[in-house]
């Protein structure tokens, strides 16, 4: 079974809560194109103990750059996949620089009818041709890729850049919080502040500001918290089970103008 994230394991689990019963001939699911947090993964084998999880990491343009995406967000990749620094050299393990992860090999030849885009995403570097994915990372030691998140959803508060992932697979640890979408909206002293829409558990109490906060505490830093959050019965999402930002923003900054 080929699923995207949490947004489409969670009915899964869901249904096999209300219904258990063992399914001897799925044996395995792979996940890719947004986040399967820890929480829902432990749900999933409580059912079914013999499931084989493949979690990848990957984009459209490319495919899977890499899999075993643990809950903290480190992947292993093969020799097609590396990080980019801004100079289009590969990041040095270890070094702590943010790059991109790029792909070789079997990718796209370009964007229909959009050179610009094209030329943006498909770069050539030492007679290589790659292409960046967006995502921006950083290598371990041991040569591990450590995810941070998209480029272009990052949010900068106070010149600090948070990672809107981070905060929502955090948010999804909450026994009462079902879906999470995190994101930036406007703020006159910060320019931005982390905000979030939430979708609880209908069987679950409404989640306080102080319990909430001090569930997030040892899991991300005090400045990644969100200021603001909103409730909705359901959060929106792409067809393909992939958050919807602009959504989320748009929601997020009618509730912050008391809309």
């Amino acid at each position: 079974m080929m699923i995207v994230g949490d947004a489409m394991a969670v009915p899964l689990v869901e249904a096999l809560d209300a219904h258990p019963r063992p399914l001897p001939t799925l044996k395995i699911i792979a996940s890719a194109g947004a986040l399967l947090t820890r929480q829902v993964r432990d749900r999933l084998c409580a059912h079914l103990p013999e499931l084989f999880i493949v979690d990848s990491f990957g984009s459209t343009e490319t495919g899977h750059s890499g899999a075993g995406v643990d809950e903290n967000r480190h992947f292993t990749v093969n020799e097609t996949t590396t990080v980019l620094d801004d100079e289009l050299k590969p990041v040095e393990p270890g070094s702590g620089v943010v790059g991109q992860v790029a792909r070789r090999g079997h990718i796209a030849l370009g964007y229909h009818r959009d050179p610009e885009k094209t030329a943006r995403t498909f770069v050539e570097a030492d007679g290589v041709r790659w292409a960046l994915t967006g995502d921006q990372a950083t290598v371990d030691t041991d040569g591990k890729v450590c995810f941070l998140g998209r480029g272009s959803i990052c949010i900068n508060s106070g010149g600090e850049k948070i990672h809107p992932e981070e905060v929502e697979a955090a948010l999804k640890s909450h026994p009462s919080i079902t879906d999470a979408v995190v994101a930036g909206i406007p703020d006159p002293r910060w320019g931005q502040k982390v905000a979030a829409v939430l979708q609880l558990d209908p069987t679950a109490d409404d989640v306080g500001r102080e319990e909430l906060e001090a569930h997030l505490a040892p899991l991300i830093a005090r400045y990644k918290l969100p200021r603001l959050t909103c409730v909705v019965p359901r959060i929106e999402r792409s067809p393909s089970g992939k958050p919807d930002y602009r959504w989320a923003t748009e929601t997020l900054v009618r509730v912050a103008q008391g809309g």
